[in-house]
């Protein structure tokens, strides 16, 4: 693993974005590494993390935590309210899944954030399901027909509901849909309050220890994108610049040592999500035998996958103005992205 901690290898950095204004011009017209260094180590790098410290644990334990910039983390209680951060400027980035830029984009401001990456992660989909309790009858989804549902409004759980349901022929106006929260979701069902629940989360892995069963992985219908969302306007400050790929280059290869390193990191994720290590364990690697998690670029297949999602919610009344994805990404620095991913390639 590579890490950046000396003032020629920060000059690097700053040369590979092309930030000339950070150098420094020397008699014979070479560049002068001291103020390039110094434009780094006077930055802080806010990001913006849900529930825990994510990623400052994760590049820790990868090997790639000391930055030449300060690297300072907030913790948010969820998507909704890290993005909204974003758009007001308050932290520097935040990774979230599809749904809350797409709500964040109807503020009356406007979206004053954009997507420069995304994290291509089954990790995080892995707790993602719908599950039901056993001897209900419910084998299929066909089953949840008039059957009391609850689910999780506004999140990937209500978007994985809807193609299930879809798939099955049916609709919400087909179930009793029952509003919950991902911590009251479980405990409902197995209070037989609910007769299934599509939700997320360690609460999920809390039910099934207690008797619940999966009737449908929600991964199955979810791309296993998540944003990362930045102010536009950190995109026009040399230094957070060069701080923010250098962030994602360290990023991609945290989490390429998550798939080398699969029960090292399960040690730590049970520690901060609750989870007993097999548990931990069982979700980190079913992930990873979807997919190898990475940072990745922009493209038509990230954005199409978003749009799905902003057109089923304008159509069932979640959002009040439809929302045209493309604006909501930038493909102007896959180069810088690409470029600082490499750096940190073994």
């Amino acid at each position: 693993m590579k890490n950046i901690s000396t003032v020629s290898a920060v000059l690097t950095v700053v040369l590979a974005l092309g930030f000339a204004s950070c150098e420094k011009k020397t008699a014979n017209g070479t560049s002068g590494g001291t103020e390039a260094a110094a434009a780094l180590s006077g930055v802080t790098f806010t990001v913006g993390d849900i529930q825990w410290k994510e990623d400052r644990t994760l590049f820790d334990a990868a090997g790639v935590g000391e930055t030449p910039y300060k690297l300072e983390i907030t913790v948010f209680e969820g998507g909704n309210t890290s993005v909204e951060a974003v758009n007001a400027a308050q932290i520097d980035i935040t990774r979230i899944s599809e749904i809350p830029p797409l709500f964040a984009a109807q503020a009356e401001r406007g979206a004053n954030f954009i997507i420069v990456a995304l994290l291509h992660d089954h990790i995080t989909t892995a707790n993602q399901e719908i599950i039901v309790l056993p001897g209900s009858g419910i084998q299929t989804i066909a089953d949840l027909k008039g059957k009391k549902v609850g689910y999780v409004k506004a999140t990937t759980a209500h978007y994985f509901l809807y193609k299930f349901l879809e798939d099955a022929g049916l609709g919400f106006n087909d179930i009793i849909p029952v509003e919950v929260t991902p911590s009251d979701g479980p405990t409902a069902l197995l209070a037989k309050s609910i007769d299934a629940y599509a939700g997320f989360g360690g609460a999920i892995n809390v039910a099934k220890e207690k008797g619940a069963i999966t009737l449908a992985a929600g991964a199955d219908k979810l791309s296993g994108y998540f944003p990362y969302v930045v102010p536009k306007s950190i995109l026009q400050d040399n230094a957070k610049r060069a701080a923010l790929f250098d962030f994602l280059g360290r990023m991609n290869a945290a989490y390429h040592w998550i798939a080398a390193n699969p029960a090292d990191w399960a040690k730590l994720y049970a520690e901060n999500m609750g989870l007993t290590g097999q548990t931990a364990l069982s979700i980190i690697e079913t992930g990873l035998s979807r997919a190898k998690p990475s940072v990745i670029a922009p493209s038509e297949t990230t954005r199409a996958s978003m749009q799905d999602i902003a057109d089923i919610f304008f159509n069932i009344g979640l959002l009040g103005k439809q929302v045209d994805v493309k604006t909501l990404y930038t493909t102007d620095y896959n180069a810088e992205l690409e470029a600082a991913i490499a750096r940190y390639a073994k």
